[in-house]
């Protein structure tokens, strides 16, 4: 350094000249810096507000399934319900449908019986009658 003491002038010169081309180039890649970093930040602001709302997104989601699940759950169990009845009343409509068949057929029998009977009170009135004409 004690030889800049010693130095010319238009070295000086130059060497200022150098110097602040050097400063110039700092202060240009301070500001791409600067830049760089404001959009940086500005980049991280945007993922986190959208990281919170993709969190709410999610949040508000899971609500809507869970609300969902209840609802298949209650209407599973309502649907349920229904068939029980609905079997129910078919078996108290089938037992009255059976109720009825039989009724029919025991009056289906009877009639069967009185026919026959009436059949063979004819045959033996028919018969007695054959005899007494002998």
């Amino acid at each position: 350094m004690g030889s800049d003491a010693k130095m010319k002038p238009e070295d000086a010169i130059r060497l200022l000249e150098e110097k602040e081309r050097e400063l110039k180039e700092l202060e240009e890649r301070t500001g791409v810096f600067q830049r760089e970093a404001s959009a940086c930040s500005f980049l991280t602001r945007q993922l986190e507000e959208t990281l919170q709302v993709e969190r709410e997104s999610r949040r508000r989601l899971q609500e809507v399934v869970e609300r969902q699940n209840e609802e298949l759950r209650k209407a599973a169990a309502e649907r349920a319900k229904v068939l029980a009845e609905a079997d129910k009343i078919a078996r108290q409509a089938l037992a009255e449908e059976m109720r009825r068949v039989m009724e029919v057929a025991e009056e289906v029998r009877r009639e069967g019986i009185e026919a026959l009977e009436q059949a063979l009170e004819q045959a033996r009135d028919a018969q007695r009658r054959e005899q007494l004409a002998y």
